[in-house]
C-alpha cells in the first residue's frame, strides 16, 4: 500500500483526473472562506462526494459556523469534542 498526499487548491485541482480511490480528504481552508466563498466551499463538497463516494471528509471549521445548507455528506462523529466559542471543530463525514 502507499500513502500519497496532495497539499492542492481544491479549488483548482481536477480531481476527476485521480484514477485511484482516495479514502480521506482533509479540508481546512482560511476561515474567511467560510463566510466569503461559501458557495465555491459547497460546490467542493459536491464535487468531492461525486468523484469520491467511498470517501471520508476531515473538516476543520469555524465553531460559529452554522450548516444552512444541506450538504452530500454526513457527520460520523466529531474528531473534537470542545465546545467552546471561537475554538475549531473538526468533524468526520461520510457519503450520505
Amino acid at each position: 500500500t502507499a500513502i500519497k498526499i496532495f497539499p492542492t487548491d481544491v479549488f483548482r485541482f481536477d480531481f476527476s483526473r485521480l484514477n485511484f480511490p482516495i479514502n480521506y480528504i482533509f479540508f481546512d481552508p482560511p476561515y474567511r472562506f467560510w463566510n466569503e466563498y461559501i458557495e465555491e466551499v459547497l460546490s467542493f463538497f459536491k464535487k468531492a462526494v461525486q468523484n469520491f463516494p467511498e470517501s471520508q471528509l476531515v473538516i476543520e471549521y469555524p465553531s460559529q459556523f452554522i450548516w444552512r445548507e444541506s450538504i452530500p455528506w454526513k457527520p460520523v462523529y466529531p474528531l473534537d469534542s470542545r465546545k467552546k466559542t471561537n475554538v475549531p471543530e473538526i468533524n468526520l463525514f461520510r457519503r450520505r
